[in-house]
Parts: C-alpha cells; structure tokens; sequence
C-alpha cells in the first residue's frame, strides 16, 4: 500500500466546554437566543419578535423548551421579573457570549504569527500563575474526574483552559467600558476649546479670577492680617 500523504495537524483551537453547554450550542436557534440575550434581558415574547425577523419562528412552547435548555447549561440566568396584566413575565440575560466567526483562509497566516506572538507573551504570567495556584486547580481537577483511578491531566488542563477563558471574557468588557470611558473623555476634550472662548467672550465683571491671581491661593503668598 503506498502512502500517499502524511502530515502532523496541529491543534489549533480548544473550548473548555461543559457537556451541558456543548449540548445546548449545538442547536442553532439556542445559539441565536444566547446572542439575542447578550445585547439585553429578554421575555419570551420579545425572543418570539426578534427570532421571527431572523427567519426562527417557533412555538412559544418550543422557545421555553429552549430557554430551559440554555437556563440548565448555565448560558443564561433569569435577570428580572416583571408583571403585567396579572401574569409574571421573566426575563433572562445571556452568562456568555457566542461568537461564531471565521477567519478569511487569506487571514490563515497571519492569525498564525499573531497567536504565535501572543502565546510568546503569556507564557511567563501563566506558568507563574500555574505555580502558584496549582494545588488549587489540582483540588478542582480531583473533583471533576468520575473514578479515582482516573488520570487527572485533561482535568487539570479543562480548569485551567477554563479559568483563562472566564478572565479574557472580564477582560474584554472591562475593556469596552474602559473604550466608552476613552470616548466621553474625547468629547469633553473637545468642548473644553469652547468653553474657554465663551469665557473670553464674557466682561471682565463676569469672569470669575483664576487661582493663580488669587494671592491667598499663591503658595508663596502671605495671610493678610
């Protein structure tokens, strides 16, 4: 028999994920609501509005069955509770975020060197990290494994990879707070030209004198007496 190919396929991609999540994502219109419920909390009549203008009209019984599913994986929580002519209406708001993407096969090559140099950089942080609190993610690995005779190394890497996921989630909406935080700053540095202008524009009885021209506020001045 000749071989006609023979190469390593490096594993790219690894999802730390519970087989509860991994069931309730692998269903397209669940994977929807998660995203539907990541902007805001929603009741079911509003995911009803919503999934309809994506072409995912389903019955009423079947989005509860789904939003059970998602509220069983932990994707979701209920968030508020509302009521309206007498009955209760519950809300929920989305734990994760699916972001179900593909990179362009031109864009291949550099995602390669980009994870290369990221991978470069984290290493240090993680290993000391990984020192300092693996009888830690050990306990939590020990717990996970059904047998105690069990291997405990795919354990140990599902917290670890687990850990790292919920962090860069904290931080990046930590990160969009810190870019709205940017852009308001950006805006009040541009109304401050304007500010100063109207000042100019006021008469001298209106304008209130700065710290520098008060004598008391002078660190050199002296105390009237």
């Amino acid at each position: 028999m000749a071989l006609l190919m023979d190469r390593a396929v490096p594993v790219r991609t690894v999802v730390a994920l519970s087989p509860e999540e991994a069931h309730a994502l692998g269903d397209p219109t669940r994977v929807a609501i998660l995203d539907l419920l990541a902007t805001r909390p929603m009741a079911v009549d509003e995911l009803d509005v919503e999934l309809r203008r994506q072409g995912l009209a389903k019955a009423p019984t079947t989005l509860r069955y789904h939003l059970e599913r998602l509220k069983r994986s932990g994707l979701i929580e209920l968030a508020l509770l509302r009521e309206a002519r007498g009955a209760v209406l519950r809300y929920y708001a989305a734990t994760a975020r699916s972001l179900h993407y593909e990179l362009p096969h031109e864009d291949e090559g550099e995602a390669a060197a980009l994870s290369a140099l990221l991978s470069t950089e984290l290493k240090r942080p993680l290993q000391s990290f990984l020192r300092r609190y693996s009888s830690r993610i050990e306990s939590m690995a020990l717990r996970l494994r059904p047998c105690p005779h069990c291997p405990t190394q795919h354990f140990e890497e599902y917290v670890t990879l687990a850990l790292v996921q919920r962090a860069l989630a904290d931080l990046t909406q930590r990160q969009h707070l810190l870019s709205e935080l940017a852009r308001s700053l950006g805006a009040r540095r541009k109304m401050r030209p304007t500010h100063r202008r109207i000042h100019r524009m006021l008469p001298p009885s209106a304008a209130q004198p700065s710290p520098r021209s008060q004598g008391a506020a002078h660190p050199k001045a002296g105390r009237r007496t």
